[in-house]
């Protein structure tokens, strides 16, 4: 019979140690990276050896970043000062003063009137260009040299148009500019204070075109003081069968604020 090899009992111990070592050692977690176009395990390698190791980051999937969404600027808008340069709102005016009638030799003894107008200016865009609407009036009463008779001369004017606004900058004055369409109603009427009875009126509606120029000193951010011209243009009347010059002149203060 053919003799045994013996194995050296050397080996298995060497064998029987490597299995021991590779079931001591530690394992080694994989960490998933974004690299553009693959996906790639990287080795985390542990600092503190004998350490437990700290779990598995979850796995980062690839994908196309979702388009984001417009988001609209936030739009500048504020309430309008006197100086603003645009805002939302509006204002409001009030003038008193004295009217001149164009033709003074012809509307004697009722040519210089007291004169007053309201006026409401609409700014429907955030800039100084506003839509203005007004309504005016004058008045005077005359005696006559024996002050037995009366005479009592009236308007009522509409006007609408358009009308701009300049604050200067750095300086408290603030300048503004319109002109338009003016419907006025011209009444007269005259008598004895004896006898009412027998009194004489005349009145008429006419059409004609108005302008105005002002400055303004602002008081605080929506109130000003100062003072306006005004005129009126291209207007007569029919009174008592004549006709007459409608146009004057006039010269006011003015208080303004915001709305």
């Amino acid at each position: 019979m053919p003799e045994r090899t013996a194995v050296p009992s050397n080996l298995s111990t060497l064998a029987l140690l490597a299995l021991l070592a590779s079931c001591a050692a530690p394992s080694v977690p994989l960490d998933v990276r974004e690299v553009p176009g693959i996906v790639r395990p990287a080795i985390v390698v542990d600092e503190a050896p004998g350490e437990p190791l700290a779990a598995p980051a979850e796995p980062f999937l690839l994908s196309m970043p979702a388009e984001a969404e417009p988001v609209d600027a936030p739009q500048a808008s504020h309430t309008r000062t006197l100086a603003s340069y645009g805002g939302q709102g509006g204002i409001f005016s009030l003038t008193l003063g004295i009217q001149e009638k164009e033709d003074r030799s012809d509307w004697k003894p009722v040519d210089s009137r007291a004169a007053g107008t309201l006026e409401f200016a609409w700014f429907f865009t955030d800039s100084d260009l506003a839509l203005n609407a007004g309504l005016g009036w004058s008045y005077t009463r005359d005696t006559g040299n024996t002050g037995l008779t009366t005479l009592d001369a009236w308007t009522i004017e509409f006007m609408v148009g358009p009308k701009y606004y300049l604050g200067l900058r750095n300086t408290p004055f603030v300048l503004y500019a319109g002109a338009g369409v003016s419907f006025t109603y011209e009444d007269i009427e005259g008598g004895f204070y004896a006898a009412p009875s027998a009194t004489n009126r005349s009145s008429d509606f006419t059409l004609g075109a108005y302008g105005q120029l002002g400055a303004l000193i602002r008081l605080n951010d929506t109130q000003g003081l100062g003072l306006e011209y005004r005129g009126l243009f291209g207007s007569e009347v029919d009174l008592f069968g004549t006709t007459l010059n409608n146009g004057y002149h006039q010269v006011a203060l003015v208080f303004a604020t915001t709305f």
